[in-house]
């Protein structure tokens, strides 16, 4: 039996049934669209965002991780923005470095490297961002 077939079984299995029954199905589908349609237009490259709030309990800071690797690049640029909320500024530090840098000789990603490079990016953010209020 071809593949087609089989997804055609499954397509008719899932989504059999009249009236109410059929609903569940398509509500699932119009949401997934709707879904991949905000990430691939509205996120885009971010893939963490956070808050955080200052020792006086009345302001937060917005943080925000990003990422790319375009096609056929060995290099990965990662960036981290700070949405500072006494000014209400966003500062944004990036780094760019070779993706081999984060995998080892047997193809494993060693997240302690990323992790400090990231580290090191979010000190030099907080360190800018701190001579901008002074």
């Amino acid at each position: 039996m071809s593949w087609r077939r089989r997804l055609r079984k499954v397509t008719v299995v899932f989504c059999s049934g009249v009236g109410l029954n059929s609903l569940p199905c398509y509500t699932y589908f119009v949401l997934m669209a709707l879904l991949s349609v905000f990430y691939m237009f509205v996120q885009k490259t971010n893939f963490f965002f956070g808050k955080s709030v200052d020792s006086d309990k009345k302001t937060q800071h917005s943080w925000r991780l990003m990422s790319d690797l375009r096609r056929f690049s060995p290099l990965y640029t990662v960036s981290i923005a700070l949405n500072n909320g006494h000014t209400g500024t966003e500062s944004v530090e990036s780094m760019e470095k070779s993706i081999a840098h984060y995998f080892d000789q047997y193809g494993v990603f060693n997240e302690s490297l990323y992790c400090e490079d990231v580290r090191k990016l979010r000190d030099e953010l907080m360190r800018l961002n701190g001579k901008k209020q002074q």
